[in-house]
């Protein structure tokens, strides 16, 4: 679900779409299809609407569209990159350490990843918020459950639950090593109320 996950940088403003659901991808999405289409069929079916040259000049706007859209789509994602995967990473790794004592969490974590990848915000936050019940210091779960209220544009429970993490799992984000995620995490959330303030939409 990683791999999909960078594969979006492929069609230009999907990246933003998907991790970011900024509308600005959506617009960029459909404009590209649209000038793709448009030269796909003036290339193929309207071979007479067109001259050569001007055919030529055209393919050379999308292959550009569609480099820098490839570019802004990598740097989108490693600046914006996702909750779910920056965790499942610390996950493994944890698993290869001690895979005996983590094997069922680990097994619950990458089930409620996927939902949260797909989009299942409903399933990924019940298995997430399973976890946390059955450890207040898995961070990697809070994380995600955060991550899923935030995504809902549930800023206030997303926010609560931030707090609760940084009171209940302080020592496990110090020595986990979690505190950049944490930092990360609650700047997206006041990025998303700014955003929601900002569409008049309460939070």
């Amino acid at each position: 679900m990683q791999l999909f996950a960078w594969t979006t940088c492929l069609w230009p403003g999907l990246s933003r779409l998907w991790v970011g659901g900024k509308w600005l991808g959506l617009f960029s999405s459909l404009m590209f299809a649209v000038l793709l289409n448009v030269a796909m069929t003036c290339q193929f079916i309207w071979t007479d609407v067109i001259a050569p040259e001007m055919m030529l000049g055209l393919w050379s706007i999308v292959g550009l569209i569609w480099v820098i859209g490839i570019l802004d789509g990598v740097q989108y994602m490693i600046s914006n990159k996702p909750i779910a995967t920056d965790v499942s990473d610390s996950v493994s790794d944890e698993q290869q350490s001690s895979p005996r004592e983590t094997e069922e969490p680990v097994d619950l974590f990458i089930e409620a990843r996927d939902a949260y990848l797909q989009g299942n915000w409903i399933k990924a936050s019940e298995v997430a918020s399973q976890l946390v019940e059955q450890d207040r210091s898995d961070v990697a779960a809070w994380l995600l459950l955060i991550a899923v209220n935030r995504r809902c544009n549930e800023i206030e429970e997303a926010s609560r639950l931030l707090k609760l993490l940084t009171s209940q799992a302080g020592s496990s984000i110090e020595n986990g090593n979690w505190t950049l995620q944490v930092r990360q995490e609650a700047t997206l959330i006041e990025q998303a109320r700014t955003r929601l303030q900002g569409n008049g939409v309460a939070a």
